[in-house]
């Protein structure tokens, strides 16, 4: 399979495809679901760089790794401080210079779960893992083929707000604009217009997806059903405002993992935890997807959902968990407005 990484593993660890148990003794839990998640492990090259930021990137002798834009050849830093999340995108301290590194002197790097390749495509890398879990866990998928396009990388990089207009004095991170900033999330080596080839394009057409994101969850749940042979993805608009929807919510979402089908869930960030939100009632929208289920012995509203993040930040991507309560109130923002806010397997009880 072609991609702008060299693919050297795609391993998934799974000790059981789906784990449904009692929670452990003196646990405030009664049960709890988990799908295991692949590992993709990925070796960097200059010829192949990522379309997003790696995570900690270190070489043979454990040094930080990183591009050096002044020469553009991969660098080993020592760092003053060493608190940084990642070797792309310096959180706090100096970078300091040490040696040029070799392709074949860097570790490979892991994620877990897809990453999605623009910043506005959520809907397809969240899809697209999903359907990699499914057929992880025996179910009936079919390939996600690997195809080629060009996008933008985003919205905002294109400086006439005009798609049409490629031009590199169009693109807001082109060196002709003089002073070039990147914030943490646009990869410096990406153009702001580029080609693409990876497993996420189909997705994306089939999706509806456009630099403004994916609008449509039913959209959303008809490219899943185009993969998974047995069409069984469904979706729904639920509201913290109906009182049933917390319960309604909890089936859903535990009766899907139960039997082995992760489910999607289209949230508004600024109201999650995880990114440090201050819940202002700004909303913007972000597709993540549903591996595990802890539930509650007595308090509904406190059930531990864990979720895997396509967030081609570092910073946000990967696992974390979300109580039913705050995923409610996030997805009730999202879904203002939406047909729809929730993707699930429409399959029976175990």
């Amino acid at each position: 399979m072609k991609r702008l990484l060299i693919l050297l593993l795609i391993s998934a660890l799974y000790l059981m495809a789906c784990a449904s148990s009692p929670a452990p003794p003196n646990s405030p839990f009664e049960q709890e679901v988990s799908l295991q998640v692949p590992v993709y492990t990925f070796q960097l090259s200059f010829e192949n760089l990522p379309y997003y930021q790696p995570k900690e990137l270190v070489d043979t002798k454990g040094n930080l790794v990183d591009v050096d834009p002044d020469t553009g050849v991969f660098m080993a830093y020592e760092t003053v401080q060493k608190e940084e999340g990642s070797s792309f995108a310096l959180k706090s301290g100096e970078r300091i210079p040490l040696y040029p590194v070799e392709e074949k002197d860097i570790q490979p790097f892991t994620e877990e779960g897809i990453v999605q390749m623009t910043g506005y495509n959520c809907g397809p890398a969240a899809a697209l893992q999903t359907l990699d879990l499914l057929q992880a866990n025996g179910k009936d998928v079919l390939p996600v083929p690997t195809e080629t396009q060009e996008f933008w990388y985003a919205y905002e990089c294109c400086v006439n707000e005009w798609p049409l207009d490629t031009s590199p004095a169009n693109q807001l991170h082109d060196a002709s604009q003089g002073v070039v900033i990147y914030d943490d999330t646009h990869p410096s080596w990406r153009a702001c217009y580029a080609t693409y080839t990876d497993r996420q394009v189909p997705l994306m057409e089939l999706a509806g997806t456009t630099w403004l994101g994916t609008p449509k969850v039913e959209k959303l749940a008809e490219a899943l059903n185009f993969f998974c042979k047995e069409s069984i993805y469904t979706f729904a608009d639920l509201s913290e405002e109906k009182e049933e929807d917390l319960q309604t919510l909890q089936h859903l979402t535990l009766n899907s993992l139960s039997n082995g089908y992760p489910v999607i869930f289209l949230t508004n960030v600024l109201s999650l935890k995880s990114y440090a939100a201050q819940d202002t009632g700004a909303v913007i929208r972000h597709y993540i997807t549903a591996i595990g289920y802890k539930k509650h012995q007595t308090d509904l509203s406190e059930d531990v959902i864990t979720v895997l993040d396509p967030n081609y930040t570092p910073e946000y991507r990967g696992k974390y968990t979300v109580t039913l309560q705050e995923l409610l109130h996030s997805m009730s923002q999202a879904g203002s407005g939406r047909s729809g806010n929730f993707i699930y397997a429409d399959v029976p009880p175990q």
